[in-house]
């Protein structure tokens, strides 16, 4: 999903920029490409942290916070005894993870993947 994000992206400031760059100059050109950026940027103040990440990092009680927070989102209702289970492991959420023995082939096939289609 994110490739094709990025191409329509990619189409659509190259459309805006034969339209607008003639017309208003460079200047009003990266006003205009810069705008989307601030809708992102209010979520990013506003949507919690993700529970998994507080899980991990020791903040249970933020996490579940952060749980109920989505769930009013959605419309649901979680119980009010829902207690969330939390593993204290330092590796869990770590990018060092994705380099051990085990998943290094993965990763660096799907970097190369990734990155030779942007």
């Amino acid at each position: 999903v994110f490739v094709i994000s990025a191409g329509v992206g990619m189409l659509a400031v190259g459309g805006i920029a034969f339209l607008v760059l003639r017309a208003v100059g460079w200047r009003w050109f990266i006003v205009i490409v810069s705008l989307p950026a601030i809708p992102a940027l209010i979520l990013i103040l506003v949507l919690p942290e993700s529970p998994r990440y507080l899980c991990v990092s020791g903040q249970q009680d933020k996490a579940m916070q952060a749980v109920r927070f989505i769930a009013r989102l959605n419309r649901k209702e979680i119980p009010e005894i829902t207690q969330m289970v939390c593993f204290d492991d330092e590796e869990l959420g770590s990018y060092t993870m994705i380099l051990n023995k085990d998943y290094r082939k993965s990763t660096i096939t799907l970097s190369i993947v990734y990155f030779a289609n942007i």
